[in-house]
């Protein structure tokens, strides 16, 4: 599960391509295209996908949202369209 938006997301999205990516490649073969690499979440974490995908689309080439969290689905109202 990831974090509340509210406890910060931003700070998540920036550790993922920061510092777990960067650490990931040195350890496992993470695909260095993002378009062959797809984020998948529920709930809270779907919703969190949708954020990331739309804030860092750099990030994954795809994203998976399962039925995300009605309770932060305000914080996407925050990005341009």
């Amino acid at each position: 599960r990831l974090i509340d938006y509210k406890h910060g997301i931003d700070q998540y999205v920036e550790f993922l391509a920061d510092k777990l990516f960067p650490q990931l490649k040195k350890e496992i073969n993470v695909p260095e295209d993002p378009s062959h690499r797809v984020m998948i979440g529920s709930s809270l974490s779907g919703t969190a996908s949708i954020y990331i995908d739309l804030k860092r689309p750099d990030l994954f080439g795809a994203v998976m949202a399962l039925s995300p969290s009605p309770d932060n689905r305000s914080i996407l109202s925050t990005l341009p369209r």
